[in-house]
Parts: structure tokens; sequence; C-alpha cells
């Protein structure tokens, strides 16, 4: 999506500034998908989220967030976040394959605000980091016989386990960084988590 495409979204928003929010995230939504999302055709997508919610755009029709907003749908992992909220531009790398042979191709975006530029680049550096490195398949292996029956998607405790995991890391990495802060404190607010596996595979 380029800029003039944009413009012309948001004269459409504002437009249909009168309608109800819920109609102007499905317009906005439905704009940037048809505009700006190359979908694979022969893939699966699975996502789970933490604890933020994606952004209400129809209340920020008139502002600069809902560009950010439109811009967020257009790239991977296709998910919106709370006004102020950043994502990181590098995922950490959580695949796995089940005991019945489904890959799961996982990424684990972070979610954070309030951030230094040191401190956003120490996040993004995350994904490098050699520890990552079978790290969702050891969290899979590790799972009681009945989770890991789940052949679709990131299973539940799975997800629970590699989020609680990833969390602490950038606790621990990250200087003066705290999870969920009530203030202006640099913080990690949440995290997304995308998965694909091939067409076909269960």
């Amino acid at each position: 999506m380029n800029e003039h495409e944009l413009d012309h979204l948001l004269a459409d928003v504002r437009r249909d500034a009168t309608a109800p929010s819920a109609a102007l995230a499905r317009l906005i939504a439905a704009e940037a998908v048809d505009q700006g999302i190359e979908k694979p055709k022969q893939s699966r997508r699975w996502m789970r989220r933490g604890v933020v919610v994606p952004v209400s755009i129809g209340a920020l029709a008139l502002s600069a967030a809902t560009t950010y907003g439109a811009y967020q749908l257009s790239i991977p992992p296709f998910v919106g976040t709370e006004p102020g909220v950043e994502r990181v531009s590098e995922p950490i790398s959580v695949d796995y394959t089940t005991e019945k042979g489904t890959v799961l191709d996982c990424a684990l975006y972070l979610e954070f605000t309030n951030v230094s530029q040191t401190q956003r680049d120490a996040l993004n550096a995350m994904s490098s980091s050699p520890k990552w490195k079978g790290f969702g398949q050891r969290i899979y292996d590790g799972l009681p016989a009945a989770n890991r029956r789940t052949q679709i998607g990131p299973e539940p405790l799975w997800s629970e386990q590699v989020t609680e995991a990833v969390y602490a890391d950038a606790l621990e990495s990250v200087p003066s960084l705290e999870l969920r802060a009530d203030d202006d404190t640099a913080s990690i607010e949440g995290a997304t988590t995308r998965c694909e596996y091939p067409e076909g595979q269960r």
C-alpha cells in the first residue's frame, strides 16, 4: 500500500465517520487486505495473541493511528495492536513438528511500549540468538501426551509456555524493561504467535 492509496483509504473513512466503530473497522481491514496483503496460496495460518487486544480502528478513524493500524494489517502477523504499542520487526522462530509429522512454521512477535531505541534494538536482536534453535520443538516434546495430540494450530499449553519463556528472556536481556507496567515505564505488553503449515497436513 503506497502513500496515495493510504490517503484514499483515509478519505473513505472520513466519509463514513458517522458509522459504528465496528463497521469502520471492517471497512479499513477490508481495504487493507484488498490493497496490501499477499496471502500464500498453499498454507494455513493460526494466530494466538497475548493480552494485547486488536486496535479499535473505528475509534481512531480520523487520526494518524489509523494509518499505522492499516499498515500493521498489511504485514506479518497481520494483526493490529493498541495505540502506542509497537511490535518487533524480527520475530522469534518457534517451529516444531508434531508426533504425527505435522510441521508448524511458527513465529512469535513481541509487543512493547515506551521503549528507548536501545531497548527496541535489543528486542529485535533477540531473534538472532542461537538459544531459539529447536526451542519450539523442546516445548512441544515436554508437553503431556494429551496436549501433543493437537495437530492443527498452536496447542494452547505450548503457546502459553513459549510466550512465558520469551517474556522471561526479554526481561532478563533488556535493561529496565517490565512486564505490562501500569505507568510510562518501558514494558512488554504481549505477543502474537503466527503459525503456518503446508496445505493438506493434519
